[in-house]
């Protein structure tokens, strides 16, 4: 699969869309999950994006990138909704 899962966290629900958090979750050559907070709506990456290699295919592999993105960027995938998918080139 080769594809961007977008998603947003709203902070608690938060009617405030400046507290929201878009972000997204890659795929990379079945080897590596990448991780990065994104611009919204352009959906480009803010900052750098972090990869954790070797677990994409472990069933660790959820618990590890929900544990990187709340210690990375304050994010709580559990309350966070999909909104899209991005096919990448």
């Amino acid at each position: 699969m080769n594809c961007d899962l977008i998603y947003v966290d709203k902070n608690d629900d938060s009617n405030f869309t400046g507290d929201w958090k878009y972000y997204r979750v890659t795929p990379i050559a079945q080897q590596n999950i990448e991780v990065c907070e994104v611009e919204f709506p352009s959906l480009l990456d803010k900052g750098v994006p972090t990869q954790t290699p070797g677990i994409v295919g472990l069933a660790s592999a959820h618990g590890i990138n929900v544990k990187l993105l709340q210690k990375s960027y304050g994010i709580v995938h559990e309350q966070a909704v999909l909104i899209g998918v991005r096919w990448r080139k």
